[in-house]
């Protein structure tokens, strides 16, 4: 059972300060308290309805939430492994954001309002609640973005800052790049249409790219454009930062989120989206392995083009249903 008082003086006197200061109490508690012990004393400081004085209400697996509660947990216990290793450099603020070779730009306060490609009510896009917002969506944009001398211009000549501007037009709320880099454009809660009969309840996270929907078979691609794969080391980083953006952040405001999906799931005309490569090693390799996120392989959602596609075994060979 957790108890605080177990903790370094440090540590116990930060866990009281509310949340937004668990990188300095895992700090301050350091590796003689253990992974374990770490995950814990991060997890009550973003639950203190659980505490009981100095200790807190352990899981019990007949309790409501016991998933969402149990995956929250290793997810924290992967944050605080990865802080310990030293890699909460170069992230936003001090929570970790995944990668740290990633360069990410926070360009929210720069979204224009109406937000594009959004749900608008009185003029204003449509904030989602929370408690609404229990998973993420992953796209890919079918084709490659370049940079235009006017758009460069508009960046100051920082050609890093004009691509990632670029992602503003874009449904989804984060957008990872080829050239390594992530766009943060608009707040988590925003409506954004991106992912059909999901749009409600998940974060859009789009890789820039035409990839293709089998493993070098470039016939399966998603468009006729140029074909970008396979997909780059660099690329996978990039998604994997902004994944780790999404959950962090997401969690932080309130939001339960759990599963990850493709967006074929919700769509049957977006076959290849994200693609096999990009599911292997972001959803499955990432999502679900180091944040703790849940896949849901045999789900479909209805969308504008009819009901969604089942993740294929192709693309999870362990729990996929059915053939590409």
């Amino acid at each position: 059972m957790f108890n605080i008082t177990e903790y370094p003086n440090e540590a116990q006197q930060l866990f009281w300060t509310g949340p937004t200061n668990w990188p300095s109490a895992v700090e301050a508690a350091g590796k003689p308290m253990g992974l374990d012990g770490l995950a814990d004393l991060v997890f009550y400081m973003h639950h203190p309805e659980r505490m009981d004085g100095s200790t807190g209400q352990p899981l019990t697996t007949g309790e409501e939430n016991f998933e969402q509660l149990s995956a929250e947990w290793r997810y924290w216990r992967a944050a605080a492994a990865e802080l310990i290793r030293g890699a909460a450099a170069n992230q936003i603020e001090t929570r970790p954001n995944g990668p740290k070779d990633v360069r990410l730009f926070d360009l929210r306060e720069r979204m224009p309002e109406p937000q594009p490609k959004s749900r608008i009510r009185n003029g204003r896009t449509v904030m989602r609640t929370p408690a609404d917002v229990t998973g993420i969506m992953l796209h890919q944009t079918a084709c490659e973005f370049g940079v235009s001398s006017w758009q460069l211009k508009r960046a100051g000549g920082d050609r890093a800052l004009a691509l990632a501007l670029r992602a503003q037009k874009v449904a989804c709320h984060l957008m990872a790049f080829r050239d390594g880099l992530v766009s943060w454009t608009r707040p988590l809660a925003s409506y954004v249409q991106h992912g059909n009969g999901l749009n409600q309840c998940t974060i859009g996270i789009e890789i820039e790219g035409n990839y293709a929907g089998l493993e070098g078979r470039t016939d399966t691609a998603w468009s006729k454009r140029p074909y970008s794969g396979p997909v780059s080391k660099q690329t996978i980083l990039a998604a994997r930062k902004a994944l780790s953006v999404a959950v962090t952040e997401g969690r932080r405001q309130g939001m339960p989120i759990t599963h990850i999906y493709a967006h074929r799931q919700s769509s049957a005309m977006r076959r290849a989206d994200p693609g096999a490569e990009i599911w292997k090693s972001v959803a499955l390799d990432y999502g679900v392995k180091e944040l703790g996120l849940a896949a849901h392989p045999g789900a479909t959602f209805k969308g504008t083009s009819g009901e969604g596609r089942p993740v294929p075994r192709e693309w999870d060979p362990e729990h996929g249903v059915g053939n590409y």
